[in-house]
């Protein structure tokens, strides 16, 4: 489900029925699932710029940097590794004591 302001839009998981692109998240080069035609009209209509709607399905493939990890670890569209913690309370503390929102934050490693 997409939602922006007032508008909603349901969107099934591609399974390549529309196509794949190549897309670079970070420095990898990922062969994503597009998303149906009407959903990716739908967000350019509600956010006024060309872009896609692209699927990370079980047929592309991201590794974990193998000096972070070890070989062999699948990574999906995330940042840098498969796990992202946050803190349940509406705000966190950083280790110079400033108080920071969940969503400006990062932590300070992988958690495997």
């Amino acid at each position: 489900m997409l939602a922006w302001q007032d508008r909603v839009h349901r969107v099934l998981a591609p399974r390549g029925e529309h196509g794949r692109m190549r897309v670079r998240v970070w420095d990898s080069e990922v062969d994503a699932a597009r998303a149906d035609p009407a959903t990716c009209a739908w967000i350019r209509r509600c956010l006024g710029a060309e872009l896609e709607l692209v699927h990370m399905d079980a047929e592309a493939r991201r590794w974990v940097d193998p000096a972070r990890a070890g070989p062999g670890r699948p990574l999906s569209f995330a940042d840098a590794d498969p796990w992202l913690l946050v803190s349940a309370s509406p705000r966190c503390s950083t280790s110079t004591g400033t108080s920071v929102l969940p969503c400006r934050s990062r932590p300070s490693g992988p958690i495997w």
